[in-house]
């Protein structure tokens, strides 16, 4: 928004000069970025605010919460409720399933994987659960 104006002006970022650092929560920026400008859109010196936001080429098949990646030394994973039939009915144990992460955020991660639409992710839990851990589901 450019102040007195009460413009919007929309702006692709032709470069960014300083420090770009992938970190466990995303991608941060540090430095001056620039973006051409038309003659009269904004007077030299004048404060102007903005938002940057980041456009993906694509979207994700799969995206899972953040909190259902794990990662150890045989790779990343998530752990999905398997239903078995037993003796006494029916259990749930707790699968691992190898993901790869194509991006992430504070919240949610973008993976592929053999994941199905109908798997029961395990997002988080009372207690450690390895693979084959029975489990219980929340009600």
């Amino acid at each position: 928004m450019v102040p007195g104006q009460g413009k919007t002006l929309k702006k692709n970022i032709g470069e960014i000069s300083g420090n770009t650092n992938q970190q466990g929560e995303g991608q941060t920026a540090a430095g001056v970025f620039y973006a051409e400008m038309e003659e009269k859109e904004a007077v030299y010196g004048s404060e102007i605010s903005y938002e940057i936001s980041r456009q993906t080429d694509s979207s994700y098949k799969q995206v899972i919460p953040l909190s259902a990646v794990r990662k150890d030394s045989d790779g990343t994973f998530c752990l999905v409720a398997e239903e078995e039939k037993t003796v006494l009915g029916n259990e749930y144990r707790a699968k691992r399933v190898a993901v790869t992460v194509v991006e992430k955020d504070s919240t949610s991660a973008a993976i592929t994987s053999s994941l199905g639409q109908e798997d029961k992710i395990i997002t988080g839990s009372s207690k450690d659960i390895a693979p084959e851990d029975k489990v219980r589901l929340e009600e």
